[in-house]
């Protein structure tokens, strides 16, 4: 009879913990990515390179430079450029944009639907120079500067860099539970939206003034951004007891629509986060 209530009472209480914690809302820090898809934008580094550099041939010769001596000058520019494009051969055309973030969750009993979660994060330089800081490492600002002084010719240059990223996402979440773990399932709605904004600053004689603008017009570093609003389908896993819960999730994204720069960095179609969850 001991025995009988044991294996009668035991589903029933699985039952209910699963009742409880599958229709629970919640509240997460997360660190979601997305992946930028630069297989395009690495095909137009030479393209914007060459523009350039045709900018500043013309600022040569306009000033008088001999034919000979821009041959030589074309010719070392064509083995620097071939050497780039050898290392951009073995450059990933994939690149995860990691964030920091949170979610809410509210619960929906709806049988087929348990939740609708909101989630969001975001990153920037100050956030990134703001994390180095406090693992007491500083990135240098401007990141790159340099002078140039020879046969009474000097200049100097210095290069800088901001940028920004978010992502937001709308989920309509099942979830398996099984009390110390679950697994998610859902379908949801995101919008991503990046941008990289080069600062160049430079100190040339006046009459490479017009050659310098020229050449850093051709190289577009205006157009360094992108955007996207998609469907996706998720699967999460989580671990821990139903209150406080470790929570990785996977995103298979399908854009709707994208937008971007002469750059063309488009969105990859994964998506993911990890994160802690606090279930109520």
């Amino acid at each position: 009879m001991r025995m009988r209530c044991w294996s009668v009472g035991i589903p029933v209480v699985l039952i209910g913990l699963f009742s409880v914690a599958a229709q629970a809302g919640g509240i997460g820090v997360e660190f979601p990515l997305y992946m930028v898809d630069l297989t395009r934008t690495l095909a137009n580094v030479p393209v914007a390179v060459q523009g350039a550099f045709a900018e500043i041939e013309d600022a040569l010769a306009d000033l008088g430079m001999p034919p000979a001596e821009l041959a030589t000058l074309s010719a070392q520019f064509d083995q620097a450029l071939s050497d780039v494009e050898q290392g951009l051969a073995a450059f990933p055309s994939l690149i995860p944009v990691p964030h920091l973030g949170g979610s809410i969750e509210f619960s929906l009993p709806l049988g087929v639907v348990d939740g609708l979660r909101f989630s969001g994060g975001v990153l920037n330089d100050q956030i990134l120079r703001g994390i180095g800081g406090l693992f007491e490492f500083s990135f240098p600002q401007p990141l790159v500067e340099v002078e140039v002084e020879e046969d009474g010719f000097a200049a100097s240059f210095a290069a800088d860099v901001s940028f920004s990223s978010f992502v937001l996402s709308t989920d309509l979440v099942k979830r398996l539970d099984l009390v110390i773990a679950a697994i998610d399932f859902g379908l949801g709605v995101a919008m991503i939206q990046g941008s990289v904004t080069p600062a160049v600053d430079y100190d040339v004689p006046p009459q490479f003034q017009d050659g310098a603008a020229a050449a850093l017009e051709a190289l577009r570093l205006n157009e360094l951004h992108w955007s996207a609003f998609g469907v996706h389908g998720l699967v999460g896993f989580e671990l821990g007891p139903p209150f406080l819960r470790l929570v990785a999730e996977g995103r298979f994204f399908l854009p709707v629509s994208q937008s971007t720069g002469w750059w063309e960095i488009l969105v990859g179609s994964f998506t993911g986060s990890m994160g802690l969850v606090i279930r109520f």
